[in-house]
This record gives structure tokens, C-alpha cells and sequence, in this order.
């Protein structure tokens, strides 16, 4: 199996089959993958949405996101307020998402849990 699949595998496996729900939040979340797949669904769209968005992810945008969808696989109630609040999962604050309020990023979270399937 070559790298590219394993990779795809193991963030569908920990991000979209994992039966916690907090890893799938935590995932989704997180700016800096929401950041990354914005990328992917523009490229999808500019290729007249051929394929699935993840066809026109980078060896490394694909690496970063197993990553991450590694560092939220066990992810719990306090990871997903920490990231509410403005925090990365080790507690260091993000300077951009420090002066958005809690509030809009529980409804954010919640909007991305119960919305649309897509990010």
C-alpha cells in the first residue's frame, strides 16, 4: 500500500470511524487543519469538484492531517474546550483565536458537529 493510501486510511479511521465523538470535533476544530482543508475544497472546486477533495491534498498536507487526526483520536470534553478557549491541546494560547470569544467558538464547534457533514 503506498503511502498516500495509508495515510487517507488512517484519518478515516481516526477522525471519521472513530467512535468518539470528541476526536471528531477536536479535528475539525482545530484552525490550522480547518485551514488546510479550505485549501482542498477550493482545488476540488476549481477542478469542477471532480473526485473527493482529499485527491488534491499534498504528501505533506496528507501527513499533517494524519498528524493531527492522530493527536485528537483520544481527545476528551477538556481537549475540545481547551480549543474553545483558544488553546492547542498542550494549553498554549493561539494568538489569532485568542480575541474571538468562547462563545463563538463553542457555536462554531457545535455548527460543525450538527451542520453540514462537510467542514
Amino acid at each position: 500500500m503506498d503511502e498516500r493510501k495509508q495515510l487517507i486510511d488512517e484519518i478515516e479511521r481516526w477522525v471519521e470511524y472513530n467512535p468518539n465523538p470528541y476526536a471528531r470535533i477536536a479535528f475539525y476544530s482545530d484552525r490550522d487543519v480547518e485551514r488546510v482543508l479550505m485549501d482542498l475544497y477550493r482545488r476540488w472546486e476549481e477542478a469542477g469538484c471532480k473526485g473527493a477533495p482529499v485527491d488534491y491534498a499534498s504528501l505533506d498536507e496528507l501527513r499533517f492531517l494524519a498528524f493531527k487526526a492522530r493527536q485528537y483520536r483520544n481527545a476528551d470534553a477538556s481537549v475540545m474546550l481547551g480549543l474553545a478557549m483558544g488553546l492547542d491541546v498542550y494549553g498554549v494560547e493561539k494568538r489569532e483565536d485568542i480575541n474571538r470569544g468562547v462563545l463563538t467558538k463553542l457555536i462554531r464547534m457545535f455548527k460543525k458537529l450538527f451542520g453540514k457533514s462537510t467542514p
